[in-house]
């Protein structure tokens, strides 16, 4: 008797295109569309218990397109193809909290709506197929021209470190770091006896630094670059 053979569904090759298909729709610029990012708990949940994609269109039940919180999936737009680039205050980014998931979405224009001038929220919203961490979601971005809330980036000695609205930028010694409002910058360095130094200075209005400003930091001296 022959044993009888056990088969495994494989994906479909169409599903795979389709996501594929609908990304680069997506980025191609013939439509107006935000770049949205958000967090939500590692199994996809969200605060109100619509659970996220990893992957792919999610959309929205119970939509209204009221400038208000609920009925709509909820991002940070910070930047757009398509038509002009979008910030918000950030407020829908958990920057504190275990077992986050980092989530980059893409969302129409025409489907979203802006909510007190900061958050938005969208009748439905395609999640990117990124692993869930905040330095693949922010690298994601930063290869898009893009730098997101709450971004890390990090340099070594003459290096850059740029990073956005509530972001950290740690550079090594003699090098060039800039953060968006919010954000901290943080140079290391070895002294002349041999111990490495570290520096931190905040950044924003009021603070030790000012906000989207270039700084050259030798030896935890922080000099603004000007043109």
């Amino acid at each position: 008797m022959t044993a009888k053979k056990t088969l495994t569904k494989q994906p479909s090759a169409r599903k795979v295109d389709t996501y594929k298909r609908d990304l680069a729709e997506l980025l191609s610029g013939r439509e107006y569309v935000l770049i949205g990012q958000r967090t939500c708990a590692a199994d996809g949940n969200s605060a109100l218990g619509f659970v996220y994609p990893q992957r792919g269109w999610a959309e929205c039940a119970d939509w209204n397109a009221r400038a208000e919180c609920g009925g709509g999936l909820h991002f940070c737009a910070v930047g757009a193809v398509g038509g002009v680039v979008v910030r918000d205050g950030g407020s829908t980014i958990k920057a504190s909290g275990q077992d986050l998931r980092w989530q980059v979405v893409l969302a129409l224009a025409s489907d979203s709506v802006r909510i007190d001038g900061e958050k938005h929220k969208a009748r439905r919203v395609f999640v990117l197929d990124l692993d869930g961490t905040q330095a693949e979601c922010g690298a994601w971005l930063h290869s898009h021209g893009i730098v997101g809330h709450y971004m890390t980036a990090t340099a070594g000695d003459r290096g850059t470190a740029t990073a956005g609205y509530g972001g950290t930028a740690t550079a090594g010694d003699r090098g060039t770091i800039k953060t968006g409002d919010g954000g901290v910058a943080i140079t290391t360095w070895i002294d002349d006896s041999g111990n490495k130094q570290v520096k931190a200075w905040t950044v924003g209005k009021g603070r030790d630094l000012k906000a989207n400003t270039a700084y050259h930091v030798v030896a935890g001296v922080a000099t603004e670059i000007t043109k």
